[in-house]
């Protein structure tokens, strides 16, 4: 330590003085304190306090998402899982509402007129829709009495109070062989009667289930639960359940959680409590249904239907009415009788619709008729085990064609 002059009084002081202890003047050689670094602490504190205020953001978002309402009826307000696992799915009650409201609108309520003082009630649902028309699947044995017909057919869907009309196109009773099941044909210009249903690949023991039906007095009901048993047979499979299923129920459709076909109910257990519905691979996965206009006027007319040799049925509906000239009433696909030297095969009525599998074998004629409530005339024919193959191919059986007028609406069901 030395001493130094003052420069305002020239007192001698220590040159490690902060200032002259006479005059007060600060001292220049003093070694004045440093100042804390206190900027970085303040960048450090507002690092800390930023990573604090996310973290709490974070947290405070994850509560809401799992505790808002609105979020959650979002979420159960979406359509259903198909990519889902099906069996011991667990669903929400808004998935549950859901299914039941899409099964029920593709669900279809099936009157049978038997005799003059007997009725048939039962169920269906659409399998495949052709343009306005849509092809109606319940059991034989609610459209049919020791293997013959109804005389008439109605089905209502649950969004109208009105019946439409409706068609036998084809049926087959062989309980035996786990086949019960008709094909009707209904014209359903405004799709009252819903969609196609879609068919399930596999059904097990435990699977959600979800039947509708028409059971005594009521109207689609819809009642859910679980599968019991699945007898897999060579014709397709037999599954026992626990859904409601009552006279009524027959030809109602039993749906897993993602409103796919698993079977069709048929039966009531011995302890009228378990439903068995029945799924036969054989005819529902070989089925094809086509749609054709044949024109009055024109000589043979391929369908564009291909049948192979080892076709096992084809079933045909024809519908409407034609004409030979304006001063003669219309004719529908039966023709009729008593001008068979008009008729390009005079053993056949004079104008029936006639079919014919390629160009080398003999027509039929599409001219049998199943009575139905709507009023307009149908021909219908089945070709069972037809042997050959080629293109479908129709043509009216009028010699002169050349004067008529008008066209035939023709389904095919083709059982492969």
């Amino acid at each position: 330590m030395g001493l130094i002059n003052c420069s305002t009084c020239n007192a001698p002081i220590s040159d490690k003085a902060v200032a002259c202890p006479r005059c007060g003047t600060v001292s220049h050689c003093a070694e004045i304190p440093q100042a804390k670094p206190i900027a970085a602490s303040v960048s450090q504190w507002r690092r800390y306090g930023l990573i604090f205020f996310l973290v709490v953001l974070v947290f405070s978002l994850v509560i809401y998402l799992h505790y808002d309402p609105s979020h959650r009826n979002s979420v159960a307000n979406t359509r259903l899982d198909v990519d889902a696992p099906i069996v011991n799915q667990q669903l929400t009650n808004e998935e549950k509402i859901e299914l039941r409201r899409i099964i029920k609108h593709n669900s279809t309520l099936v009157v049978a007129k038997i005799s003059d003082t007997t009725y048939a009630k039962g169920s269906g649902f659409v399998v495949k829709r052709l343009g306005e028309k849509c092809i109606v699947l319940t059991n034989a044995h609610v459209v049919t009495e020791e293997d013959l017909p109804a005389k008439a057919i109605q089905v209502k869907p649950p969004s109208m109070d009105q019946y439409l009309g409706a068609r036998l196109l084809f049926y087959v009773h062989q309980p035996e062989e786990n086949l019960d099941f008709a094909f009707l044909v209904v014209h359903d210009p405004t799709n009252a009667l819903g969609q196609e249903v879609e068919f399930a690949r596999s059904v097990s023991p435990g699977d959600y289930v979800v039947s509708v039906g028409n059971p005594l007095e009521e109207e689609f009901l819809v009642d859910d639960g679980n599968v019991i048993k699945v007898v897999q047979s060579s014709s397709g499979r037999t599954i026992y359940h626990n859904t409601l299923i009552e006279h009524g129920s027959s030809g109602g459709g039993l749906f897993n959680s993602r409103a796919q076909l698993v079977g069709i109910n048929t039966y009531l257990g011995a302890d009228n409590r378990t439903g068995i519905a029945i799924f036969s691979e054989v005819l529902l996965s070989r089925m094809r249904f086509y749609s054709v206009e044949i024109n009055a006027r024109d000589d043979w007319q391929e369908s564009g239907i291909q049948i192979a040799k080892d076709t096992r049925a084809i079933s045909l509906l024809a519908e409407g009415t034609w004409s030979a000239s304006f001063f003669l009433p219309p004719l529908d696909a039966k023709g009729m009788a008593g001008y068979e030297q008009y008729s390009l095969l005079p053993s056949i009525s004079h104008g029936a619709l006639l079919a014919q599998v390629g160009r080398n074998n003999d027509p039929i004629a599409v001219n049998g008729w199943w009575k139905t409530a709507d009023p307009d005339a149908a021909g219908v024919a089945m070709i069972d085990n037809p042997g050959q193959e080629g293109d479908l191919r129709f043509r009216i059986n009028d010699r002169d064609i050349g004067n008529n007028n008008g066209a035939l609406d023709v389904t095919v069901m083709v059982w492969q």
